[in-house]
Order: structure tokens, then C-alpha cells, then sequence
């Protein structure tokens, strides 16, 4: 009994302890702000002066090497020669569909064959668009990595100059402004034409995107229609009357001109299934001619047995 009661004094003593001890003083966001700043600042540390001058001429070595980057990028007027080309193809498609729906007397192929060129000129435009795209994200890490440098020889300037006052210093970093400067200024003009060029294939890309949809409607209209045109049943008399129209004989002469066949994108989505069909038959088949003869009789051997055969009776 005595140890129980121990022990309740005990637990007491704990739950007065926690309900006396003074509340975790709380973090200021400001301050965690402000710690999080000071050590964004230490971060950029002086480098030693010695290495001042080095850097600085690192610096121009690392334009000299943008200069051959931007000029090695493919100049937007040769771009915009390829999506020219695009667009008048474009636009030529956009005349054919234009004539079919207008004209309203085409077949299922007539469709599918303008389908699979606007799929090629949509292909064509991915091919031109690609160097542009590849160019702008390279150039855009590179602005990236020269803001960088910007700043942090701006802030050099400051702690060296303003607050350690070493002026001798000034021309350097002067010198290491102007050649970040430079670098931006050749990063930026090139971006906007890139950005440009990029627009104008993203204007051909929607033409393309509208044909290839509006073409897609009119395959599905005429599968179904072409289902719902059946022939009428058989033993039936519009069966039988059917042959003495002329329009059905035309239509008979018709039909294979009108037979749907497998386009380009069908082939290469499911050409391999044909190729596996036909190695899977050779495999099957190649094995089993040298037997195919096995059990067959011949007929010079008929012959042959039918004249033993009287020779032994006489």
C-alpha cells in the first residue's frame, strides 16, 4: 500500500513539473529569414585576392567559348527557309482537303492518303522544331550561369571596394562587368529570334493539328456510313432487282478502287505483327517440305507394280 501511494506522489510530482515548465519559446519567421539570408551571404565568400585577376581572365576565356556556341547554332534565317517549306506544303494540303470536302465524291483511300501526308508534315515539323528547342534551353542555362556570375562579382566588388576598401581592385572588376555583359548581350538578341522561329512552327503545328483532326471525322463518317449501306437480304426481291440497276454495276467496278488500304502509320504501328506471322510460318512450314512426298504414291511406280503383277499370273 505504501509503495502505491509512492507512487501516485510521484506521477503527481511529474504532472506539476510539466504543467509549471515554461512554453518552447516560439521562432520568429523573421529571424529563421534572416539566419537563412546570413548564410546565403557567407556562401559567396571572398576568394583570396591573388585569384582576382585569374578569375577575371576566366571569365573572358568562357566568353570566347559562348562567342563559337552562338555562332555554331543554326542561324534563324536558315531556320525559317525550312518552315517556309513546311507552310507552303501545309497550305497545299489545306487546298486538297478544301477541294474533297467541297466535292464531296471521294473514297476511303482518297482520305487516308491526305491523312498520312499531313502525319508526314507533322513529322517534318517536329525534325525542323528540335534544334530550336535544344538551342533555347541551351542558351537559357547559359543566361542562367552568367546572372549568376553577375551577381556574385557584384558582390565581391562590394566587400572588396566599399568595405575593405582596396581600390586597386576596381579596374579589375570593372573589367569582369563588362565581360558578363557581353555574354548577356549576346545570350539575349539570339533567344528572341529563337523564340520568334519557335512561334511561327507552333502556328503551323495548330494548321496541321486542325487538318489531321477534321480528317479523322470524315475516315469515321465514311466507315459508318459505309456500314450502314448494306445490300438488301437474300431470296429477297430488292436482292434480285438489284442486279438490273446499272448504278450496282458501276459500284461493283468501283469497289476496288475504293478498298481501304493499310497507310504508312499502319505499317509501321503494326508491321512487326506481320513480320512475326510470316517468320512464324516459314519456321513451321520449312521444316515439314522434305516430307511432304512421304507416302505418296507415284505413279510410274503404279505402273511399274501393275506389270509385275500380270507378268507373275502368266
Amino acid at each position: 500500500m505504501k509503495d502505491f501511494a509512492l507512487l501516485v506522489l510521484i506521477l503527481a510530482l511529474f504532472c506539476g513539473w510539466i504543467a509549471l515548465a515554461p512554453p518552447a519559446a516560439a521562432q520568429d519567421p523573421a529571424q529563421t529569414e534572416q539566419v537563412s539570408e546570413n548564410a546565403a551571404q557567407q556562401t559567396l565568400t571572398l576568394p583570396q585576392l591573388s585569384e582576382i585577376v585569374s578569375l577575371s581572365a576566366t571569365l573572358r576565356i568562357q566568353l570566347a567559348a559562348l562567342e563559337d556556341e552562338v555562332e555554331a547554332i543554326l542561324a534563324p534565317q536558315g531556320m525559317e527557309q525550312i518552315l517556309q517549306v513546311i507552310r507552303e506544303r501545309t497550305e497545299s494540303l489545306a487546298d486538297q482537303f478544301n477541294q474533297i470536302q467541297e466535292a464531296r465524291d471521294y473514297t476511303l483511300n482518297t482520305i487516308n492518303s491526305l491523312h498520312d501526308a499531313v502525319n508526314q508534315e507533322v513529322k517534318a515539323l517536329d525534325d525542323a522544331s528540335l534544334p530550336v528547342v535544344q538551342a533555347i534551353q541551351r542558351l537559357g542555362e547559359d543566361r542562367e550561369t552568367w546572372l549568376a556570375e553577375k551577381m556574385q562579382w557584384t558582390d565581391w566588388q562590394r566587400r572588396a571596394v566599399e568595405e575593405r576598401g582596396l581600390d586597386q581592385l576596381q579596374p579589375v572588376f570593372q573589367e569582369a562587368n563588362q565581360t558578363i555583359n557581353t555574354a548577356l548581350n549576346l545570350i539575349l538578341p539570339r533567344l528572341d529570334e529563337l523564340f520568334t522561329v519557335q512561334g511561327r512552327g507552333a502556328d503551323i503545328g495548330v494548321r496541321l493539328n486542325v487538318l489531321a483532326n477534321e480528317l479523322d471525322k470524315m475516315i469515321i463518317a465514311e466507315r459508318r456510313g459505309g456500314q450502314a449501306r448494306g445490300s438488301a437480304p437474300m431470296l429477297s426481291v430488292g436482292f434480285f432487282a438489284q442486279f438490273l440497276d446499272a448504278e450496282y454495276w458501276i459500284a461493283v467496278l468501283r469497289a476496288p478502287l475504293e478498298m481501304t488500304l493499310p497507310g504508312t502509320r499502319f505499317l509501321a504501328e503494326h508491321g512487326w505483327i506481320l513480320l512475326l506471322q510470316i517468320g512464324l510460318t516459314a519456321a513451321v512450314a520449312i521444316p515439314v517440305l522434305p516430307f511432304a512426298g512421304v507416302g505418296r504414291v507415284q505413279p510410274e511406280s503404279l505402273v511399274f507394280s501393275q506389270g509385275n503383277g500380270k507378268k507373275g499370273r502368266a
